[in-house]
C-alpha cells in the first residue's frame, strides 16, 4: 500500500518539485511520508502513524516552510479550528508568515504561494485559498499538496463543477511516462471517480473507481466513490454485498473507515435493516467519533441518526434513538458555538434536537446570526440559517413552514458543501414534513412529484415508499 521509501530532495526535484526551504533530506522524507498517508487517508505503521510522523517531521528542520504549511493545513481542515477561535492556530499561522518573510529570497515560488493560501485557510477564506492553490497548479499540476487541499476547498463550499474541472486537469500529469512510478498517481482513480460521481456521470465513475481499485485494493477513497455510485442509482443490495466484501481492505484506509461505515449504514436503512445500520453506529461509528472528536466523523453520527429518526419518526423510541444523539450531542458540545463551517453546524444541530437540548440548538442557530466568522462566504450563512430554522421547525411539528423554507433554498442547499449523498438528508426532511402536513391529503400530488424527482436524482429511490410503509405499520400495531 506505501512505498518503500519515500522521496530525496533530488526525487522531488525530479519529478518537477523542487522544495528550496529546506536541504534536509529527513525532512523532505517524512514530508512526503506525511503527506502520502494524509492523501491515502492511511496511517503508515512503519512510520508510527501520522501525527507522529508529523511531529518527527517538525523535529528534522523547525524551518521547513512546505513541512510546516502541511502540519498547519491538517490542522485546519478538520473543521473545528481557525485562526479567530485558537490561540495556537493563530500564533502558528502567524510564526510561519513571518518565517516566509525572512526567508523569502531563499524559498520558492511554490512554497510562498502554499504559506498564502494556508493563511487564508486558518482565516476561514475557502475560496481565496482554493484561488492561490489553483495558481500553484497552473504551473505545477503535479503538486498534489495543492491538489488536495483545493479539492476540500471547492469540496465545502459546494463547487461540484470546480472540484471536477480541478481533478480532471491535473490527471494526465500523474501518469506522464516519466512520472508514472510516483506513488501518488495510486489515489488520482478514486478521486476521479468521485467527482465523476457527483456531477452524476456514473458509469464514467464506476469505471474510475474500479480501476483505483485494481491498482491499490486498498483505496479507501476509491471504495467511498463507489458507494456514492452505488447509493445514487438505487443499487443498495449490491452496496451493502460490496462494502463488506472489501471491508478488509477499505479498513485500512483508517481515516476514512468511519465515513465507509456510514456509507454501509445507508445502504442498510435503505432497505429496511435498521438494527444493522445501528449497530454500525454503535460498534464503528460511534467509537471512532468519541476517540478522534473529528468534525467528518461527528457529521457521520449525527447524519445517519438524523436520517433514522426521519424514517422511524412516527415510533423513535422503539430505536432508542435519543440515548444515542446524546452519546453525539456529549462529543459535539464544546464545538456547538464555533461556527467555523456551516457543513458542521448543520450536523450538531441533529445532535442538539435529537438529543432534546432545545436550549443549545436554539443558541446555536441564533449565534450564527451575530457571528463575526462568516460560514464560508454570507450565501453559504444564509442557506445554513435557513437549513438550521428548517429542522427547529421540524421539531416544532410546524410542517407547512418547514415545506415554505426549503421550497424556497432547495437549488441552493448545494452551497453549504459535502456530497450529494450527504445533502439528501434535507430532501428527506422535506418529505416528512410533507407528509406529516395537516394538508398531508392535500399534498399528495405534491409528494408524488418529490417522488419523481428523486427517482432523476437518486434511482431506484425508496425513501417515501418506505415512509409510507412504516406509516401504515405503525398504525396496524396501534388498532
Amino acid at each position: 500500500m506505501f512505498p518503500s521509501s519515500w522521496f530525496s530532495l533530488k526525487e522531488w526535484e525530479d519529478i518537477g518539485l523542487k522544495i528550496n526551504s529546506t536541504s534536509s533530506n529527513e525532512a523532505v522524507k517524512l514530508y512526503d511520508s506525511a503527506l502520502t498517508q494524509f492523501t491515502f487517508w492511511a496511517d503508515d505503521p512503519s512510520q508510527g502513524g501520522l501525527i507522529d510522523t508529523l511531529d518527527r517531521l517538525e523535529k528534522a528542520d523547525t524551518d521547513f516552510v512546505l513541512g510546516k504549511t502541511l502540519s498547519l493545513g491538517l490542522k485546519l481542515l478538520d473543521h473545528t479550528k481557525c485562526y479567530f477561535l485558537d490561540s495556537d492556530i493563530q500564533n502558528e499561522t502567524d510564526s510561519l508568515e513571518k518565517l516566509m518573510q525572512r526567508r523569502e529570497n531563499e524559498i520558492s515560488f511554490r512554497e510562498r504561494k502554499h504559506v498564502e493560501a494556508v493563511g487564508k485557510l486558518s482565516r476561514l477564506d475557502l475560496l481565496g485559498a482554493a484561488n492561490v492553490w489553483e495558481q500553484i497548479l497552473q504551473q505545477y499540476p503535479n503538486d498534489i499538496h495543492a491538489l488536495k487541499f483545493c479539492f476540500y476547498s471547492y469540496l465545502f463550499h459546494g463547487e461540484k463543477q470546480k472540484q471536477f474541472d480541478l481533478i480532471q486537469k491535473s490527471y494526465p500529469y500523474f501518469f506522464d511516462q516519466q512520472k508514472i512510478t510516483n506513488h501518488y498517481s495510486m489515489i488520482m482513480n478514486g478521486m476521479l471517480s468521485f467527482v465523476n460521481e457527483e456531477l452524476q456521470f456514473f458509469r464514467v465513475a464506476e469505471r474510475y473507481g474500479r480501476q483505483g481499485l485494481e491498482r491499490n485494493p486498498f483505496d479507501g477513497w476509491a471504495t467511498h466513490a463507489l458507494a456514492h455510485v452505488m447509493e445514487m442509482e438505487g443499487r443498495f443490495e449490491e452496496g451493502i454485498n460490496f462494502m463488506n466484501m472489501t471491508e478488509r481492505n477499505w479498513t485500512k484506509s483508517n481515516h476514512l473507515a468511519c465515513h465507509n461505515y456510514w456509507h454501509l449504514s445507508l445502504f442498510n436503512l435503505s432497505t429496511d435493516n435498521f438494527d444493522a445500520a445501528l449497530d454500525l453506529f454503535d460498534e464503528k461509528i460511534l467509537p471512532t467519533a468519541r476517540q478522534t472528536k473529528k468534525s467528518f466523523n461527528l457529521c457521520d453520527a449525527a447524519s445517519l441518526l438524523y436520517r433514522t429518526y426521519l424514517l422511524k419518526y412516527d415510533d423513535p423510541d422503539r430505536l432508542h434513538l435519543q440515548s444515542r444523539f446524546e452519546d453525539v450531542f456529549a462529543i459535539v458540545k464544546p464545538y456547538l458555538n464555533h461556527h467555523v463551517i456551516g457543513f458542521c453546524d448543520l450536523h450538531y444541530l441533529m445532535a442538539c434536537i435529537g438529543s432534546k437540548h432545545s436550549v443549545e440548538a436554539k443558541n446555536l442557530f441564533e449565534t450564527i446570526g451575530g457571528s463575526d466568522l462568516s460560514i464560508v462566504q454570507e450565501e453559504s450563512a444564509r442557506i445554513t440559517q435557513n437549513l438550521m430554522e428548517s429542522m427547529i421547525l421540524f421539531d416544532a411539528k410546524r410542517y407547512e413552514e418547514v415545506i415554505k423554507i426549503l421550497l424556497s433554498i432547495k437549488d441552493s442547499i448545494v452551497s453549504i458543501g459535502g456530497s450529494d449523498a450527504q445533502r439528501d438528508i434535507f430532501n428527506q426532511l422535506l418529505i416528512v414534513s410533507a407528509m406529516q402536513s395537516k394538508q398531508a391529503a392535500n399534498n399528495q400530488d405534491f409528494i408524488d412529484r418529490l417522488n419523481e424527482e428523486r427517482k432523476i436524482f437518486k434511482k431506484n429511490d425508496r425513501f417515501i415508499q418506505q415512509k409510507q410503509f412504516q406509516q401504515k405499520l405503525l398504525m396496524n400495531t396501534q388498532q
